[in-house]
């Protein structure tokens, strides 16, 4: 029996053995990719479908209570503390503020968060309860509100 010329291309006996103990298994571990993929799919959609987003209530919500925390220096954990219902996701939290906080940086013709004050609100978000958060924190002896007072803001 002659060696095969190319090493891939196997005959007899040992092709046999290869072809039965090969093939199936890779024929198997193809549809298992393929199921495999087809739940990923159908995780990433359920995912996203039950994913956080911010409606205009939620926003307005995240603005009070961030503007109300102090813009400048709230951290994300605070901010979600007052998102009990809901299952907020730390990342998107911190996404948003940081969001809001660059908005802020432009509408006011700022170069830096260093330079923003806890008084700046956004624009254009209209509130009367933001107005009020506003005023307060243009009080120089103004130090912040209580959990409680930002909770009765969101409230309101």
């Amino acid at each position: 029996m002659s060696a095969p010329t190319n090493i891939f291309d196997l005959t007899g006996p040992l092709q046999s053995l290869m072809s039965s103990k090969i093939e199936p298994k890779m024929k198997q571990s193809h549809h298992h990719m393929q199921a495999s993929s087809n739940e990923d799919s159908v995780l990433k959609k359920s995912r996203k479908e039950n994913a956080f987003r911010w409606t205009a209530e939620r926003h307005l919500k995240f603005a009070v209570v961030s503007m109300a925390l102090g813009i400048r220096d709230c951290k994300p954990k605070h901010v979600i503390a007052f998102y009990e219902e809901v299952d907020v996701d730390r990342a998107v939290v911190s996404s948003h503020l940081q969001k809001i906080r660059n908005v802020i940086i432009k509408q006011y013709g700022l170069n830096n968060l260093e330079e923003v004050k806890n008084w700046m609100i956004p624009k254009d978000i209209d509130s009367v309860v933001l107005r009020q958060i506003k005023a307060n924190w243009e009080d120089p002896e103004f130090t912040g509100f209580t959990s409680s007072q930002v909770s009765n803001f969101v409230r309101s």
